[in-house]
């Protein structure tokens, strides 16, 4: 503390902000599970498969038949 004072002696007349509750940069539930689910070994392995498809319509059937398969449609 070059000034004498500590950090917080600067902020301490601020305006006071709720913290953020969450995890990260304030990410909802849902985008907190995609996090941590492309971060599996099945998310992953996904992933990799996924980007290598070169025809965009093909990887629009590939999502179409998850969602269909899914129990959970969010849409």
């Amino acid at each position: 503390s070059i000034l004498g004072v500590p950090v917080a002696f600067f902020f301490e007349d601020a305006p006071g902000q709720e913290p953020v509750a969450g995890r990260g940069f304030a990410e909802d539930a849902s985008m907190a599970f995609a996090v941590e689910f492309c971060g599996s070994p099945e998310g992953l392995q996904l992933n990799r498969a996924f980007v290598k498809i070169a025809d965009a319509k093909v990887r629009r059937r590939i999502i179409d038949l998850v969602k269909s398969l899914s129990t959970d449609d969010p849409d």
